[in-house]
């Protein structure tokens, strides 16, 4: 809408030992975990698309991400079977985050532009958390870097999510998928007697 801005999940900042600022998700956050549907999984891209046996639309995903010898390794998150919707979060060798929105939503109302971080090159491997919720995508990379997204996909079978690498080898280690229960859980209902 051009005004409006997103309300992102409760984070801890803090100043580290060598004087950084880091910023992380509110460690309360773990209690929305609820099934693990990946655990620790290690892939090694080269060329092909890896789709995890995982998906949903209220996810916490965590990895960590080595470029190797390529230009960039994409996340596609809320992806539909024929790949026709889906969010990208690309990591590029040009050390930027980008949140690439242009086929993210058949909605022709639905901001489309990318959106870009730049991550350090001492940065490397990134770590990532990604929170996915709804419409939300909030990445948080190596604990001092974060990017909210909001996007709106359409279709009911927009909820893959898989991994790619451009132009060489990556990996990506320790990947772990949770789905999340509900951050306001329905409040018990009132006695009327």
């Amino acid at each position: 809408a051009g005004w409006s801005g997103s309300l992102s999940v409760p984070r801890r900042i803090e100043v580290d030992e060598s004087g950084e600022l880091t910023q992380r998700p509110a460690p309360q956050l773990t209690a929305l975990r609820e099934a693990k549907r990946v655990d620790g999984a290690s892939v090694s891209l080269d060329g092909g698309r890896w789709t995890a046996p995982a998906g949903g639309r209220a996810l916490e995903l965590t990895a960590t991400v080595a470029l190797n010898d390529a230009d960039a390794v994409t996340l596609s998150v809320f992806e539909s079977p024929d790949r026709r919707e889906r969010t990208e979060i690309r990591y590029e060798a040009t050390n930027e985050l980008v949140v690439d929105r242009s086929a993210a939503s058949e909605d022709p109302r639905a901001r489309s532009d990318e959106q870009r971080m730049p991550v350090p090159p001492y940065d490397e491997p990134l770590a990532l958390r990604v929170f996915l919720d709804g419409s939300a995508v909030e990445i948080f990379a190596n604990e001092r870097h974060c990017l909210t997204s909001r996007v709106y996909p359409t279709r009911a079978d927009s909820t893959g999510i898989s991994f790619a690498a451009s132009d060489g080898r990556a990996a990506v280690e320790d990947l772990s998928v949770w789905e999340l229960g509900d951050g306001f859980p329905d409040p018990p209902a009132r006695r009327t007697d």
